[in-house]
């Protein structure tokens, strides 16, 4: 082999090696929902430098707390909300769930459908109000937290740090320092 040849080999694998770092950069990124100029950043880093870049994102730049990390470790059986869906199923399937009013008891079959279908689980004991009016609805929410014991589940698509965020923030950080989780 002589040394155009080798030169020629070594050009043909960089340019397939960064081929295939930067089609593995976009499509890790873009799979990671993330910000516009967080996602930016992240490309230009693993652009210039190729596999360093590409680590550092994997070691840095996954958002994977502590509790994530923990989370993938554990088997499936201890897995929360799968898990707790698992055992319901099986529970209506032998016939030992216990039904919170025979309502729900009369529609085990479609409760059980939608476990196996979807691993849906079934909540017992819950409580709908229509609002029509967003300033009380809001009121409702501020007043629950407020009233909160023991935790606060809260699941937002949007959510601003305007006047009525920052009244919710204030609302969540005192119960949070009053020992709800």
């Amino acid at each position: 082999m002589t040394a155009a040849e080798i030169w020629n080999l070594i050009l043909l694998l960089l340019t397939i090696f960064l081929i295939a770092n930067i089609v593995l950069a976009v499509v890790t990124l873009f799979l990671e929902r993330r910000d516009a100029s967080s996602l930016w950043a992240w490309i230009l880093v693993m652009m210039f430098i190729p596999v360093l870049g590409f680590l550092l994102y994997v070691f840095v730049g996954r958002r994977l707390s502590r509790e994530k990390i923990f989370h993938l470790l554990k088997s499936p059986q201890e897995r929360g909300p799968q898990a707790l869906a698992e055992r319901q199923r099986l529970a209506i399937e032998s016939g030992e769930f216990r039904f919170g009013n025979k309502v729900v008891a009369e529609y085990s079959d479609l409760a059980y459908l939608l476990m196996n279908d979807g691993g849906a689980r079934l909540s017992q004991d819950n409580e709908v109000r229509l609002f029509h009016d967003g300033q009380a609805k809001f009121d409702a929410l501020l007043a629950d937290i407020q009233s909160a014991q023991d935790h606060v589940h809260l699941l937002y698509y949007i959510f601003r740090a305007d006047q009525l965020g920052m009244r919710i923030i204030d609302a969540l950080t005192e119960r949070a320092e009053a020992g709800v989780e």
